[in-house]
């Protein structure tokens, strides 16, 4: 499936992924949202994991003294799992040859 996947479409790469979890805790101090998610980039021609990662995070994740840091909404939420998900992502292009520091 994914030899013929990457040929109809014309791409040496696929990108998967499975929303492990997307819920909302009521609590006493509010509701909570939590959000997890796996995705994988396969190399088409030999179906080799080329990179993965599995990520789970928490209204809570940065919470301080007082509520402070406290994410109550889901969207920014979402946007935060899927920001830390994409620099990890982007380890895979390495050192930039221009300034050695990896790309993002």
């Amino acid at each position: 499936q994914l030899h013929a996947l990457g040929d109809s479409l014309g791409v040496k790469f696929v990108l998967t992924g499975s929303v492990l979890e997307h819920k909302a805790t009521n609590t006493d101090e509010g509701t909570i949202p939590a959000a997890a998610l796996t995705l994988k980039l396969l190399e088409v021609s030999s179906g080799r994991v080329v990179w993965a990662k599995a990520l789970a995070v928490s209204g809570k994740d940065h919470e301080t003294l007082f509520g402070y840091g406290r994410e109550n909404n889901p969207l920014r939420l979402d946007l935060r799992l899927v920001d830390e998900m994409l620099i990890d992502f982007g380890r895979l292009a390495g050192p930039s040859p221009a300034t050695g520091t990896e790309g993002k």
